[in-house]
């Protein structure tokens, strides 16, 4: 225990950042958590026949991944900016995410065009 009273200060400080900090991260993961869980319920549903509601869902469900993809970026932008994560960390990850949306994208468009 910290003896002095700037000491104890900074330890009550360190400890609000700490929540603050891992709260970010926890809200970021969580959205990490349902763009795979969007995306696997589209693969399996992409075996089931092609109808116009099938169509309209996967169009909701593409709108809806993009917009995940698009706030999951927002959040490392956040979360390096206040060096959570390292920023050659948070680059590599949004370089992931992209990969995944452009995948998920071109495997649509195939789908469509069959």
């Amino acid at each position: 225990m910290p003896n002095h009273k700037s000491c104890i200060k900074k330890c009550k400080v360190n400890e609000r950042r700490r929540k603050c900090n891992l709260d970010r991260e926890q809200r970021y993961k969580a959205n990490v958590r349902k763009l795979k869980k969007e995306i696997s319920l589209t693969s399996t549903s992409d075996k089931t026949k092609n109808t116009k509601a099938g169509a309209a869902k996967k169009a909701s469900v593409k709108t809806n991944i993009n917009d995940l993809v698009k706030t999951i970026k927002k959040q490392l932008d956040k979360i390096g900016a206040k060096h959570i994560y390292h920023k050659n960390k948070v680059a590599r990850l949004k370089s992931k995410y992209d990969k995944i949306v452009n995948n998920f994208n071109a495997k649509q468009a195939q789908n469509q065009s069959k």
